[in-house]
């Protein structure tokens, strides 16, 4: 997949690892089908080799993030990957500006590690409240069981109106999307 970077004009590699590397760096603030969709109206190319370009792209930056690479590295990574020279150091240089807060997040993730075990929901009716309009209010209760490395589950528990509730699961969806897009 690194021959369609190589067919790519610089200016155009430039702009599609800035995205990469924004969508990494932030993936909850971006829209990755859009992303991809835009980028490829924007200069007339087929999405679907675009998707592997950005998988294959996302597993070569995850490897350098995993062993740490330097930029020296990183660009031998890539060459050994198929990528041309010059599009390899501007990767590199990519590589190198955004290494630190790449590593930072990993390392937040891994001290964070969680594996989520099971959902259970409740619906529920306020009963009692010393706010006379709250009184009879519809709610739902989610209980998240979650193992964080210890001998026991642990359970965080949350109540949301109504409305909260389905904001949640339209966040879920987008989240389901993003995951579905990067699997074709």
């Amino acid at each position: 997949m690194t021959s369609n970077m190589n067919a790519m004009p610089e200016a155009m590699q430039g702009e599609f690892m800035a995205l990469l590397f924004a969508y990494c760096l932030a993936p909850q603030d971006h829209d990755l089908s859009k992303i991809a969709s835009e980028f490829a109206a924007k200069h007339n190319m087929n999405l679907k080799p675009l998707k592997k370009t950005i998988q294959h792209t996302f597993e070569l930056v995850s490897h350098a993030v995993q062993e740490n690479l330097s930029p020296r590295d990183f660009i031998e990574q890539l060459s050994r990957a198929g990528m041309e020279l010059a599009p390899a150091k501007l990767f590199a240089s990519h590589w190198e500006t955004h290494r630190p807060a790449l590593l930072q997040r990993v390392h937040q993730a891994l001290v964070m590690s969680t594996s989520f075990v099971k959902l259970t929901w409740k619906l529920g009716i306020t009963a009692a409240t010393n706010h006379m309009p709250e009184l009879g209010t519809v709610f739902v209760q989610l209980s998240f069981h979650m193992d964080k490395g210890k001998p026991e589950l642990e359970t965080e528990t949350i109540e949301l109106s109504v409305d909260n509730f389905y904001l949640f699961l339209a966040n879920m969806e987008a989240l389901q999307a993003h995951m579905l897009f990067l699997k074709r």
